[in-house]
């Protein structure tokens, strides 16, 4: 069964995008360059577009984030220390007790640990009031 969209104008409903849903399945094995690759990359931008509008994702909270990529190993505790070199501090930060300063929010933006958003998008900064 084919499912058609209208190509030209965004995805404006549920029903719109369960349509292009199945039409992408249709064309998931689309080549590049061709005329289903080329309608394959457009109803994927639609689709995109209308979950951004109707299913926004938030920024991450910046301190679950720490440690989800501490326990992946991305972040050793060597580095942090470089970052939080007060042992009872880094413990309260990463617990949730104590917010961390702005210098070290600042410092794991520059060494891209945690994006700039998940502390200012987020309710971080009044989380323990």
């Amino acid at each position: 069964m084919s499912h058609k969209i209208i190509l030209h104008k965004p995805i404006r409903n549920e029903e719109e995008l369960n349509a292009a849903f199945a039409r992408i399945d249709e064309l998931m094995n689309a080549q590049l360059g061709t005329p289903t690759g080329e309608e394959l990359d457009l109803l994927s931008e639609l689709v995109w577009a209308y979950e951004q509008r109707h299913y926004p994702i938030g920024a991450p909270d910046p301190i679950d984030l720490l440690n989800l990529k501490i326990e992946a190993g991305e972040i050793t505790l060597e580095q942090l220390k470089e970052v939080l070199p007060n042992r009872s501090t880094r413990s309260q930060i990463l617990n949730k007790h104590r917010r961390i300063t702005t210098q070290a929010a600042t410092e794991m933006v520059n060494r891209r640990w945690i994006p700039a958003e998940s502390f200012f998008l987020t309710s971080y900064w009044n989380s323990l009031d």
